[in-house]
């Protein structure tokens, strides 16, 4: 989590940043909309607070007011090397918001920043990570920011430098479903299949 506050009981801090983007998401849509052409009905992704799963669950969080149905997409990140709060995040989302009809994204995502190294376990926590949120209709794009910390590609040399991730994560997120995402989680029995 990038930021911590209690999502119940935030601080008057929380409460004017979250009124204020808000308001910046609502201006941002509209004028996305009004800008025609594809913008009329294309898809947008929406984040919170800090862009984190407490923004986007945070009470006064609300999405923006769309001239079109079903076209904004929930934007939160995560980092960290804690399979409970992954699972913590990927069903806070899901309840909040998939499970809704809404969309989501993780569009940011990778190990803890205070203790980034891959290692042998990486591609399997990675991957477990995708899998479990694509399990639960949530789409994933990890953060590769080209430096030493979270380098999955030498974009100089054109070749990856943690290829076993890359193939892991890549294959975990394959989809699953047909059609529109699915509003049901998979029972234990489908999680397999």
């Amino acid at each position: 989590v990038e930021w911590w506050f209690q999502v119940n009981n935030p601080p008057a801090d929380v409460i004017d940043a979250v009124e204020c983007i808000n308001k910046i998401n609502q201006a941002s849509l509209d004028v996305i909309r009004k800008e025609g052409g594809k913008n009329k009905d294309r898809y947008i992704l929406v984040g919170g607070y800090d862009t984190s799963v407490d923004g986007v669950t945070v009470k006064g969080f609300e999405l923006p007011k769309d001239t079109v149905k079903n076209r904004l997409i929930v934007d939160f990140h995560l980092y960290t090397k804690s399979k409970a709060t992954y699972k913590w995040a990927v069903d806070t989302i899901y309840d909040k918001f998939v499970s809704k009809g809404i969309p989501a994204i993780l569009s940011e995502y990778n190990l803890d920043p205070n203790n980034n190294k891959y290692n042998d376990n990486s591609a399997a926590y990675l991957s477990d990570w995708v899998a479990y949120a694509r399990e639960n209709g949530i789409s994933c794009a990890i953060w590769d920011n080209n430096d030493v910390a979270y380098k999955l590609i030498d974009r100089a040399g054109v070749k990856w430098t943690q290829e076993a991730i890359a193939k892991a994560i890549v294959k975990a997120g394959e989809p699953k479903l047909t059609g529109a995402a699915s509003t049901t989680k998979p029972s234990a029995s489908t999680e397999k299949e």
